[in-house]
């Protein structure tokens, strides 16, 4: 009974302390300033995506009406009887991958990937992106977002609460009162943690329930909204967790509370910064990232030789396919040999692309092996993930968009091989792109449960160290240096 007079009163002082305040009023800014920017990304993206589908809808209604009039111009390069100018023109489709519901926590990554590209007959080794263009050195300082904020921000919040427990007790000269109470030392110190951790517990709830608002405000799916805001708010507790009790460990040094801050600062500098940073060298260092400039070099060089292997080419696919029509002979359409030496240039590059993505696969193998070393990692990917702006979900939509360039591209090429022509039945027959996406508890529960080991293990740890029995003789007899 004598511990909740001792909480009320430890609850009183937390909120009377004017770091503690301070404190959190910079972070609730700082929050409110993430998720404002988070928003606007989120907004503009959607307005963005809704306008290239309205443009889309638009072409292929207006490709409808003239094929269905035959209001339009006969010459080569327009004529919407031939499938080529249809697939160049008013028949290219939009490929998108759609912001998360809980896009607006990681601005900055969305800002990096492409979202919107457009499949075409013409060859890009880059794709033909439909994102916005943004200036490279605002890509190159990042976007303040949430999850800039709960990785960078919050853990200097707690470590604020935690650095002077004990320390800041002797120095004040209350330390001889505490020991010297009925109640046994160590019980009073748990009631003190329990305090500040519960107000650790509140707050991280705080960013997390207005990082939820926000979410619901941007038109966030309510359910997929909540299922991924708990996430979330395990995420955060657990983060939070490995701060509280580093903050604890450094208090069981028994230093002063100058030197507890001097060393919170250092650990938070090297978990935050420094251990990224190294893993960011290591990787570059041990896995390069593959070079464009050799895809583009190989894909020029693919062109230059199928050019001179495309009547060859032709040749043979007509012999192949002796029911397609037309004349082998008849060398002269521009789209069919344009569709030939599309094709030589693909199997030409496709090596190459194939040990591209390889070196891209190894070196986010080389993430998720290294990711252990840092909970900043850890709960960055978490957090990225949970929005939906991680890696893996941009890995999936390449691998969907480029079948999906592959079925459109074949569409198209099979009808231009045969000379057939480009009627209105074929409009709604052309292909239009679809992501089958996993449902969201199982791209949720996998990567958070394994997420949430990584970050308890070096709390654990740190927890051995700091949960020692901080005794009453030591304290008194070894002062604080």
């Amino acid at each position: 009974m004598m511990l909740r007079p001792i909480a009320r009163a430890e609850t009183r002082r937390l909120l009377r302390d004017r770091t503690f305040r301070w404190a959190l009023l910079v972070l609730g800014l700082a929050t409110v300033l993430a998720l404002a920017n988070g928003l606007l990304h989120v907004q503009g993206e959607r307005a963005r995506i809704a306008a290239l589908e309205v443009d889309e809808a638009e072409r292929f209604a207006t490709l409808a009406r003239d094929l269905g009039t035959g209001n339009y111009k006969k010459t080569d390069w327009a004529d919407l009887s031939r499938p080529a100018p249809v697939a160049v023109t008013l028949g290219a489709r939009n490929v998108i991958l759609k912001p998360g519901s809980l896009g607006l926590l990681t601005a900055g990554a969305q800002g990096v990937l492409p979202t919107a590209v457009r499949a075409s007959m013409i060859r890009d080794p880059f794709r033909a992106r439909l994102d916005a263009i943004e200036n490279p050195r605002h890509l190159l300082l990042g976007t303040f977002d949430f999850v800039f904020v709960v990785v960078t921000l919050f853990p200097l919040l707690i470590l604020a609460l935690i650095y002077d427990l004990v320390s800041g007790e002797h120095e004040r000269g209350t330390l001889p009162l505490l020991l010297a109470a009925p109640i046994p030392f160590e019980r009073l110190l748990l009631v003190r943690i329990a305090v500040r951790s519960a107000a650790i517990v509140l707050v991280a709830a705080g960013l997390v329930a207005a990082a939820a608002v926000a979410a619901a405000l941007a038109g966030g799916t309510t359910a997929d909204v909540a299922m991924r805001g708990g996430a979330t708010m395990l995420v955060v507790v657990g983060y939070a967790s490995f701060w509280f009790v580093l903050g604890l460990a450094v208090e069981r040094l028994r230093r002063s509370s100058h030197t507890n801050a001097l060393l919170c600062l250092g650990a938070w500098l090297a978990v935050v910064v420094v251990l990224p940073a190294s893993l960011n060298i290591a990787m570059a260092t041990l896995e390069p990232p593959p070079s464009r400039l050799e895809m583009l070099a190989a894909t020029r060089d693919a062109q230059i030789d199928a050019a001179r292997k495309k009547t060859e080419a032709l040749a043979a696919y007509y012999e192949d396919h002796p029911g397609l029509g037309g004349s082998k002979g008849d060398l002269s359409d521009f789209w069919i040999n344009w569709v030939t030496q599309v094709r030589l240039v693909d199997q030409a590059v496709a090596p190459i692309e194939a040990r591209f993505d390889e070196r891209l696969a190894r070196r986010r193998q080389f993430v998720r092996r290294t990711e252990v070393l840092s909970p900043a990692v850890v709960t960055e990917s978490l957090l990225t993930d949970l929005a939906g702006a991680g890696a893996e979900r941009h890995e999936a939509f390449a691998v969907h968009a480029r079948e999906f360039d592959r079925v459109y591209r074949s569409f198209f090429d099979e009808r231009v091989l045969a000379r057939a022509p480009f009627t209105l039945r074929d409009v709604d027959a052309v292909p239009k792109f679809v992501m089958d996406e996993p449902s969201s508890a199982g791209t949720v529960l996998g990567p958070v449960a394994r997420g949430l080991l990584l970050l308890l293990l070096p709390t654990l740890l740190l927890a051995v160290l700091a949960g020692r029995r901080i005794s009453r003789v030591r304290w008194i007899e070894r002062k604080p240096r």
